[in-house]
């Protein structure tokens, strides 16, 4: 069990690297923080933007430039309660502009070697999604939740909205069609409807579709241009988080009772060679305990895991390490 630093408590944002590094945001009565955790040693995250009282970590690469989400009253705009996306490299904070977009945890990723992608729609009327390198900050294409590999391949999504065919009653409706993108070297290809969450170092893209209702989402996967249907994974549904460099993901997942709709499982899983697995079965916990989601997974294997319930409504988290 990962504990925080003494005499602060998890806000419930936290992010891993492929180093194993974690990015946490943590309260205690005086206010927040955010807390870096290297070979196993918590210290403080250069706090220097300090009109914003919340933060909350959303990415870390692995050379330590980090993405916050900076809750509160900004210098230059005091008149409401807002939310603010910041790349924060240790010694400077750079805003990211997101005008016309939600601020939050998938308006927005950052790669390995500390590459930016964001939604924003200034100065368009339509969403597009941002690249910032080591030369600037590009237009990629229109789009909203981008995700970045170490190569710098890019993963994001479109939509539009279309009219049903029409029911039996003779009533059609609009309703949001998706399709996921992957930029590559320039070049933006179509993979297919549904939404695109994630993309591993070698250019595999895993998303979600909806055949016919939110409760019944499929899992997919793009690799090598070669797209195949995952279904639930055998579950009733599966929500993949995070894919590495071995084609393992994670999520989590959810199971409905056949005999009574109402009672429901919710579990993190882990998916390999084929297979998907309930994390809960795979190692032990203390009594009352369990693993309600897998948040992260780096290239070793090792992954970042919710636990529940909480004690006193306390967010706790876990590391489990691949045995090899």
């Amino acid at each position: 069990m990962i504990q925080p630093p003494e005499g602060y408590t998890f806000n419930g944002s936290i992010a891993m690297n492929n180093s194993g590094d974690l990015l946490a945001g943590c309260n205690k009565e005086s206010g927040a923080s955010v807390f870096l955790r290297h070979n196993g040693s918590w210290q403080i995250y250069p706090e220097i933007v300090d009109d914003y009282p919340d933060q909350f970590p959303i990415a870390l690469s692995d050379n330590g430039t980090a993405i916050l989400l900076r809750q509160g009253y900004p210098e230059y705009d005091a008149r409401a309660l807002a939310f603010h996306l910041f790349s924060v490299d240790g010694e400077n904070v750079f805003p990211i502009p997101t005008k016309g977009v939600d601020a939050n945890d998938s308006a927005c990723d950052i790669g390995p070697t500390g590459d930016i992608v964001w939604s924003d729609s200034q100065g368009s009327k339509d969403v597009r999604v941002k690249l910032r390198d080591a030369k600037g900050d590009h237009v990629i294409g229109v789009g909203f939740d981008p995700h970045i590999n170490r190569r710098g391949d890019i993963c994001f999504n479109t939509g539009v909205r279309v009219k049903t065919p029409k029911d039996r009653h003779g009533a059609s409706y609009l309703k949001w069609e998706y399709h996921a993108k992957l930029w590559r070297d320039g070049k933006v290809t179509d993979i297919g409807t549904g939404l695109a969450l994630d993309i591993a170092d070698d250019g595999t893209v895993i998303g979600i579709s909806y055949p016919d209702t939110h409760d019944r989402r499929t899992c997919w996967l793009v690799k090598n241009g070669r797209r195949r249907e995952m279904g639930t994974l055998g579950f009733s549904y599966a929500q993949p988080i995070q894919i590495n460099s071995k084609g393992e993901i994670i999520g989590y997942a959810k199971v409905v009772s056949k005999t009574d709709p109402r009672k429901t499982y919710v579990f993190g899983f882990f998916y390999s060679r084929g297979k998907a697995y309930d994390l809960n079965k795979l190692v032990t916990l203390p009594a009352g305990d369990s693993i309600a989601s897998a948040e992260a997974i780096n290239d070793s294997g090792r992954i970042l895991c919710v636990i529940s319930p909480p004690r006193k409504q306390i967010q706790r988290y876990a590391i489990l390490e691949p045995i090899s």
